[in-house]
């Protein structure tokens, strides 16, 4: 037989025990791990069916092939339960159960022959032959992973985490490799001439898997390893006695020697990794008998600590919180008080009552500043005693006795107080312990850094979730704008085109009026295509054409659209390009663009009949064009705003938006460059950067 037939299923299974290991070490308690445990769990045992299936002969074969057939829908519905579950699915619980139900059913199904009814021996090894039910045992459990796979992608195309998109690309890269390897056994099995590849389509995905734990610490591996050493030792040291043992007791003919076979050895081994797993969970059952109210707080502020520590939700933390207090310390009710944003007050977060909803603490009142200057529980039979607590303020007293408060517990974190947890009275006739009030005190001060963080997290994302709403709305305000403007002004446009050549502004008083409105209408047109730009690289929308060009084609090109203003203003313009510049990887249209915009600046802003200059050099892998004007030296605070948005370093009576610059600016930089000014008494040089092609970095680097 094939031995890479028989032995990819080995493989299968060693990889499959190794991610279950991770999981088990890991030791958490979410839906999502216990079900990706199942689907692990399932993937190893089916390669091991799958193992013994093609080891077999053809008479047991078939109850290999029925147990395979047994484990597969777990396999599949274990693995559409935990794409739900990564994928924040709101799919509801009965679809949950149903699908769980119809996995129990196949399985009831299995050893009647309904789905395998024979085997048969085929040119790559054993195969079954379908029973009746086996189509639709292939569209119902095949369709839970194409049903886990379109999940994956619907996650994909919305979520806007980087990390998150990779995790579900990754997944659904394994489960199509895991799903084309199932369809080709059952092709395979059914005649076709295809080497069935559904086990090395299990390899696929649990290394794929196994990648994705690497790649994005998906588990502490460090934590798991270090855990799981001491484990492989026992393991390894308690196997070697075993089989120490046995080989002894057949030296002396206690056992027989044929118990000693590599089959048996890996069963051993099976049973003492398990045994050691059932032990550490007797252990900790022992613990908990013995020890009972410690072990239940201490084991559920460590559950506590691992469902929040990676979680920026603040209302998940609270609840997580509160649940946690109440479950450990038996508290009738517990409130949680977070300062509002003034931090004028402690106002109730933790609960949807509306009775509830109004209560709050002075964040400067008697309590607060004691919790704050003190740092440490507070008891309401030391409210009540103290005589610093006999004037308590309206809102303090309503606070005490509508929450029936027992307890005032500070969430410090430094010398600030960042919360105040408030435990009511518990079950009747039973009064907190002091090692419940220590206890308490570790889960405060445990938790009072990760409920910091979240709220801080949270009025960030708000804020942050402002600026996005304003900047929407500023946004569809400006394209509005440039919509209603546009219209009307494209018919102005093609009016005083046609009275400007009409009326000759030489010879007729009209004729001037003409060309003046010509003049302002295509300065108002400049505005709004500005404003237009400008949008469309708030929104990225702009894409560049790309070509490799000879740099001084396009600064030409840019000369001749600005002669007409040139000879207006009575300017001249110099232009200095250096010999063999090279080939410049640029949209020449865009490049005309930002010259044009620099240019038209420079005979603004200088003298009439001043002299403007182009150069244009090599310096490394890039082309420099520097525009030079004649104009009043700037000042570094103007050169600080000259790029920004709707600002202008230096004021003319002509106007503008002060977008200019800023859209030069963005379009230099989507062709990897910078642009930059130097400034003297002389005048200013706007300059901009360009890449030379790959092809002309190569030889400049050859050079050197």
């Amino acid at each position: 037989m094939n031995t890479f037939y028989l032995f990819t299923p080995v493989i299968g299974v060693f990889i499959g025990v190794i991610l279950t290991l991770l999981v088990i070490f890991q030791r958490r308690r979410s839906r999502l791990h216990r079900s990706f445990l199942t689907f692990l769990v399932a993937m190893t045992l089916w390669s091991f069916t799958v193992y013994n299936m093609r080891e077999s002969s053809i008479d047991l074969a078939q109850k290999w092939e029925m147990a395979i057939f047994a484990i597969l829908p777990i396999v599949a519905v274990s693995f559409y339960h935990s794409v739900l579950l990564l994928s924040y699915s709101t799919k509801s619980k009965a679809w949950i159960i149903t699908a769980y139900g119809f996995a129990l059913l196949a399985i009831s199904f299995t050893p009647t022959g309904l789905i395998v009814r024979d085997m048969k021996s085929m040119w790559y090894g054993n195969g079954f032959i379908p029973g009746p039910l086996f189509y639709p045992y292939i569209i119902i459990f095949y369709g839970y992973v194409v049903l886990g796979i379109y999940e994956l992608i619907r996650a994909y195309r919305y979520s806007s985490s980087t990390i998150e998109k990779n995790r579900y690309l990754y997944v659904t890269i394994g489960a199509s490799i895991c799903l084309l390897g199932l369809v080709s056994d059952a092709l395979a099995s059914l005649g076709s001439k295809i080497y069935p590849l559904g086990v090395i389509g299990n390899i696929g995905f649990l290394l794929i898997c196994s990648y994705a734990i690497l790649k994005y610490q998906l588990f502490d591996v460090s934590m798991v390893i270090r855990r799981g050493a001491m484990y492989f030792v026992i393991t390894l040291v308690s196997i070697g006695l075993i089989i120490a043992l046995l080989y002894s007791a057949s030296l002396i003919g206690l056992v027989e020697s044929q118990l000693l076979d590599w089959k048996f050895i890996g069963l051993i081994i099976v049973i003492v990794a398990l045994l050691l797993v059932v032990i550490r969970w007797l252990q900790d059952q022992l613990d908990r008998l013995f020890h009972r109210s410690k072990y239940d707080y201490l084991r559920a502020m460590q559950t506590l600590n691992v469902k929040t520590k990676e979680i920026t939700d603040l209302d998940y933390i609270i609840e997580a919180l509160i649940d946690t207090v109440i479950t450990t310390l038996r508290a009738q009710k517990v409130f949680l008080l977070l300062p509002d944003q003034e931090e004028e007050n402690f106002i109730q977060v933790s609960s949807h009552d509306v009775k509830y909803a109004a209560i709050n603490l002075p964040f400067n009142g008697p309590l607060a500043y004691w919790l704050r200057d003190n740092k440490d529980i507070i008891t309401r039979q030391n409210i009540d005693i103290m005589p610093q607590f006999q004037a308590l303020g309206i809102k303090e007293k309503a606070l005490l006795d509508t929450l029936d408060v027992e307890i005032l517990a500070p969430l410090n974190v430094g010398d600030r107080i960042t919360g105040i947890l408030v435990l009511s009275s518990k079950e009747p006739n039973h009064e907190y312990s002091m090692e419940e009030v220590t206890i308490l005190k570790l889960l405060v001060s445990q938790m009072a850094a990760i409920l910091d963080n979240a709220r801080l997290y949270m009025q960030e994302k708000m804020a942050y979730m402002d600026l996005q709403r304003e900047y929407k709305e500023r946004t569809e305000f400006v394209d509005a704008l440039v919509h209603e403007v546009k219209t009307p002004l494209t018919a102005m446009l093609a009016s005083s085109e046609l009275l400007k050549e009409e009326l000759d502004p030489e010879y007729s008083v009209l004729g001037e009026l003409a060309s003046n409105m010509d003049d302002a209408v295509q300065n108002l047109n400049r505005r709004i295509s500005e404003l237009v730009q400008f949008s469309k690289l708030q929104r990225t929308e702009i894409t560049l054409n790309l070509q490799d060009i000879d740099i001084s084609n396009v600064i030409y090109e840019a000369v001749a659209q600005i002669s007409g203003l040139l000879q207006t203003r009575q300017q001249t313009l110099d232009i200095d390009i250096q010999p063999l510049l090279g080939m410049v990887r640029c949209d020449p249209d865009r490049v005309v663009q930002i010259l044009l915009n620099l240019l038209t600046n420079a005979v603004r802003y200088s003298p009439a009949g001043d002299s403007l200059f182009i150069k244009t050099y090599r310096e490394g892998n890039n082309v420099i064009i520097g525009v030079c004007d004649g104009g009043q030296q700037l000042t570094l605070k103007d050169i600080e705003i000259l790029f920004t948005p709707y600002q202008q370093g230096r004021k003319k009576a002509e106007g503008g938006l002060g977008l200019g610059l800023y859209i030069c600016q963005q379009l230099v930089q989507l062709h990897d460059g910078r642009i930059w000014v130097e400034s003297n008494e002389k005048g200013n040089e706007f300059k901009f950067s360009l890449p030379l092609t790959a092809r002309e970095e190569i030889g400049e680097n050859i050079i050197n």
